[in-house]
């Protein structure tokens, strides 16, 4: 017997227990037979061999990520409207919560505008506490008078506080003649996870709209779609706006 034999139910019931101290660590064999993890007893106490709660929780839960990344397509149609008889789609809210939820490493976002920032970008406050750096491009936020309205933005969706994102702007918004927005609404987190949408960050883009969009998970297409991004703010098209 070996870890890959144990189903991912009995793998978060063996985290569950750990967490809640019904597990004492490390393993034993007699610990494991007492709640039902007898027949994969001997392999659980043998890969498993972690002396601290927090250690084994983790490496449980690396072991439940990889495998519902590993059970999840690459491709995900991501809708907002009425849902069909049999929907083989993922609410666009709950992906874009998803999303910031399982951040780790950084998250970027581009909008072309923000309503209700109280409750869409709560779970990204909890990624920036968490230590996740993220960037916040916009064109509703910040047209000429880019620091006033980046205060205003915050005013308006951001009333958690302290950690901000870093906020950055077209230029071209901020001129007199053609027009010139920043249309895109997309999202990417850890360079690997990446949302595409016709959805707005506002309760009706979220919530009522009909809208469409395709979550992807690929790590060239999201590398390419932020380092984009980041390619604009290196050669200046996209400028910072500091928060007044």
């Amino acid at each position: 017997m070996s870890l890959t034999e144990v189903s991912t139910a009995d793998v978060r019931k063996l985290r569950d227990l750990v967490a809640a101290h019904a597990l004492a660590c490390p393993l034993t064999e007699a610990s494991l037979h007492a709640n039902g993890f007898g027949i994969f007893a001997a392999a659980l106490v043998a890969t498993l061999a972690f002396d601290t709660r927090v250690s084994l929780i983790r490496a449980l839960e690396l072991v439940i990520e990889e495998r519902v990344s590993a059970e999840r397509p690459p491709l995900e149609l991501v809708w907002t409207g009425p849902d069909t008889t049999a929907p083989q789609t993922r609410d666009t809210a709950i992906a874009l919560c998803d999303l910031f939820d399982r951040a780790k490493q950084r998250v970027m976002v581009a909008g072309y505008v923000f309503t209700h920032g109280k409750s869409i970008l709560r779970p990204l406050h909890a990624a920036l506490v968490r230590g996740v750096p993220g960037v916040a491009a916009s064109e509703d936020a910040i047209p000429s008078f880019a620091t006033s309205c980046v205060a205003q933005f915050v005013q308006r969706n951001w009333p958690f506080g302290a950690p901000y994102p870093d906020f950055f702007y077209d230029p071209r918004t901020a001129r007199p003649g053609p027009d010139v927005l920043l249309h895109a609404k997309c999202a990417v987190v850890d360079g690997r996870y990446a949302l595409v949408t016709s959805a707005n960050f506002t309760g009706a883009g979220q919530t009522r709209h009909i809208e469409v969009g395709v979550l992807i998970d690929d790590v060239r297409f999201a590398g390419r779609l932020e380092g984009h991004f980041n390619a604009l703010v290196g050669q200046g098209a996209l400028l910072p706006a500091a928060r007044s």
